[in-house]
């Protein structure tokens, strides 16, 4: 099992330190939510969440894979 954080960087709200680092807070929570919202005993493959900018794009994900 592996878990897999990806971040695209260069546009406008995904260009600077502070950006991945919103970015990586963000993961984080999802990450926190997910796992704490639900009676999850294992983690599954494929289980996983897009990650947004500021602006409401698509920059990433995370994901557990096998």
């Amino acid at each position: 099992m592996k878990f897999t954080l990806t971040l695209k960087l260069g546009n406008e709200a995904m260009n600077t330190a502070l950006d991945v680092a919103k970015a990586l807070r963000k993961a984080a929570h999802q990450l926190n939510t997910e796992l704490g919202s639900t009676e999850i005993t294992a983690i599954q493959d494929g289980f996983g969440h897009a990650i947004m900018d500021l602006n409401g794009n698509n920059v990433g994900s995370w994901q557990f894979d096998e």
